[in-house]
């Protein structure tokens, strides 16, 4: 278990324990990958807050065929690339290692303000020569306004889960990621300040046989330093990625050959993942 440096809430303990049970078979797995982060219970204190624009997309691509989706809505329609068994809809748990070869992703932010959450999930299974990627990711834009000049801090509870199981005697490759971001900018589009917490973005690979796993749920806070009386927006992105490879070269991707890693613009992903499908 990986924990953050805040409390684990026994409610989040028993969600993540949810998430993480996938059903199926293990004997016919090479390569599989599964990525997972999801907010929510979001707090602005020292600001009033709305919530303003929201954007989100999802991938799925198995040896070069499959789908990419890019929408403006919290909901954005399920990727999913196999022969059968595709996730219900905002499935956020695993899958697993079932009806190979498959990959999925799928987003959806939940609004409004009030009840803000985010959820992203990317999953890839393969036991055939290729390779197979996912991504999921969303961006939310939240207004905010400071009356008196002072910090603001931005409360949440998240759980986020990595899977990588690597059993290719011969050299397969599995790598995933997570990612939290925010930048907020002022009313003259100045970005005055930037976070991406350690907690919550990772990127480990698993080039060898074996398996990865991180495991993690609690709550935390980000903090600004001082802003000036006035009108601010805040950029939240999350997302999640799967890259797997089998029976092919076995060198591991290289960060940014992955699609929708954490600072990544939404519009700028999708340019990625069309140019990978192609």
């Amino acid at each position: 278990m990986i924990s953050g440096r805040h409390k684990i809430a026994v409610v989040a303990a028993i969600a993540l324990s949810a998430v993480l049970t996938g059903s199926g078979e293990k004997a016919r797995a090479q390569v599989y990958g599964f990525s997972t982060i999801q907010t929510s219970s979001y707090t602005f204190t020292g600001a009033t807050a709305s919530l303003s624009t929201t954007s989100s997309s999802d991938s799925a691509i198995v040896n070069g065929s499959g789908v990419v989706i890019t929408t403006g809505l919290p909901d954005v329609p399920e990727a999913f690339q196999g022969p059968e068994g595709k996730p219900l809809e905002n499935t956020f748990s695993a899958k697993g290692q079932t009806s190979p070869d498959y990959a999925r992703g799928d987003a959806l932010i939940a609004t409004p303000l009030a009840s803000l959450a985010t959820n992203a999930v990317a999953e890839a299974y393969l036991t055939s020569v290729g390779g197979a990627s996912s991504a999921a990711s969303m961006s939310v834009n939240v207004l905010f306004t400071v009356g008196t000049a002072g910090a603001v801090t931005i409360g949440f509870s998240y759980l986020d889960a990595l899977d990588l199981n690597n059993m290719d005697a011969s050299g397969g490759v599995v790598v995933a990621s997570d990612s939290y971001n925010i930048v907020i900018k002022n009313n003259d589009h100045i970005t005055v300040f930037t976070s991406s917490p350690k907690t919550l973005n990772h990127n480990p690979s698993q080039d060898s046989m074996g398996e990865t796993l991180l495991q993690q749920a609690g709550t935390t806070s980000i903090t600004t330093g001082v802003l000036p009386a006035g009108s601010y927006t805040a950029t939240i992105t999350t997302g999640s990625t799967v890259d797997l490879r089998q029976g092919v070269a076995s060198t591991v991707p290289e960060p940014g050959s992955l699609a929708m890693l954490g600072g990544i613009a939404l519009t700028g992903a999708a340019g990625i993942l069309r140019r990978r499908r192609a």
